[in-house]
């Protein structure tokens, strides 16, 4: 433990005389005229290095937002060509929707005809069994009751 207690201390007294170093590098910068023109030699530096970052900094903004300008106007574009579309996709649709519905109707049409047509063949083999019902009855008549007399009312 007493290593650690002198390592300690000599750092103490490290850090004071590093710190006084630097306190006197101070004075002697900021006391002297040499260092007050160093100081304002920084200072204007300094600042012109910030407004040239400032610079920089205006430029890159215009350069972005120029670019974002760019790619609005690209994507409006975009966005312009996909209502074109969408409006011809509509259009085609209402085209097809018109085609089916003819296609439909002309179906009807002709299952209609086609209905009509089976019903008129169906009613007139109708007509034809109570033709012929009406001659059998007719004939049954004639032969079942051919000695019977017929009244007179």
């Amino acid at each position: 433990m007493v290593h650690k207690e002198n390592h300690h201390d000599n750092s103490f007294w490290i850090g004071l005389i590093v710190g006084g170093f630097i306190a006197i590098g101070l004075t002697v910068l900021f006391g002297s005229e040499k260092g007050k023109r160093l100081i304002k030699r920084l200072e204007e530096e300094g600042l012109d290095f910030l407004d040239d970052a400032k610079n920089s900094l205006s430029d890159t903004k215009q350069q972005v937002s120029q670019e974002v300008v760019m790619k609005v106007e690209e994507l409006e574009e975009k966005g312009a060509e996909l209502v074109e579309k969408g409006k011809a996709l509509i259009d085609e649709g209402k085209h097809i929707e018109k085609q089916v519905i003819e296609q439909v109707v002309e179906t009807k049409e002709e299952l209609a005809q086609q209905a009509v047509e089976t019903a008129d063949a169906a009613l007139a083999h109708i007509e034809q069994l109570q033709e012929r019902g009406r001659q059998t009855t007719a004939e049954l008549r004639k032969r079942l009751f051919k000695n019977i007399p017929k009244r007179n009312s």
